[in-house]
C-alpha cells in the first residue's frame, strides 16, 4: 500500500467516524445490550411473581381453575325456566312443568357442587403433597398422610403459624410459612 493511498483511506476513515451513527456505535451497542438484559430479567421476575400470586397462572392451580371455569360455563346453557310460546297451557300445567324444570336444575346443581368439591379436594391434596415433599416429608409418610393429620399430629409443637415464622417439627428440618 502506498503512502498516498494510506493517507486517503485514513481521511475517509476519520470522516466516516464523524458520522453520528458510527460515532455513537459502541455506546449505543452497550446500552442496547444492557437494556435487553434488564428487560429480560424484569420479565422473568414479574413472570415468576405472577405465577406465584395469580391463580390462573400458578402451575399447580392452572388445570383446576380451568376445570372450574369450564363447569361454570356449562351453567350458562341451563334453562331455569322453560316454556313454549306456541302452546297455550293452564297456569296449573305451567307450574307443574316449571317445578319439574326446577328439580332438573337442582339435580344438576348438586352434581355441579360435587364436581367443584372434588376438583378443590384434588387440588388441595396435590398442593399439600408438593408442600410436604418440599419441606422434608417424603415417600410413604406423604402418601399416607391425610388432610387434617399434620396439625393433629404436631398440635403441641405448632403454636401459631404467623407468616414468616419458622417452626420445627420433630425430626424434621426448619420450615418457614
Amino acid at each position: 500500500i502506498s503512502l498516498s493511498q494510506w493517507m486517503r483511506e485514513y481521511e475517509i476513515y476519520n470522516k466516516v467516524k464523524q458520522i453520528g451513527f458510527f460515532k455513537k456505535y459502541r455506546v449505543t451497542k452497550a446500552y442496547k445490550f444492557w437494556k435487553e438484559n434488564v428487560r429480560g430479567a424484569r420479565m422473568n421476575q414479574y413472570g415468576h411473581r405472577l405465577e406465584e400470586t395469580c391463580p390462573l397462572l400458578h402451575r399447580g392451580l392452572r388445570g383446576s381453575v380451568a376445570e372450574v371455569r369450564g363447569l361454570c360455563w356449562q351453567i350458562n346453557s341451563w334453562r331455569l325456566f322453560s316454556f313454549s310460546s306456541e302452546d297455550t297451557v293452564s297456569i296449573y300445567d305451567f307450574q307443574l312443568y316449571q317445578d319439574g324444570q326446577a328439580d332438573i336444575i337442582s339435580r344438576k346443581l348438586e352434581t355441579f357442587g360435587q364436581s367443584i368439591r372434588g376438583t378443590v379436594l384434588r387440588t388441595c391434596n396435590k398442593s399439600l403433597q408438593a408442600f410436604l415433599s418440599d419441606n422434608g416429608f417424603s415417600g410413604a409418610a406423604v402418601t399416607n398422610l391425610k388432610v387434617g393429620q399434620l396439625s393433629n399430629q404436631h398440635n403441641s409443637t405448632i403454636k401459631s403459624l404467623n407468616e414468616g415464622e419458622e417452626i420445627i417439627l420433630p425430626n424434621q428440618k426448619r420450615m418457614s410459612y
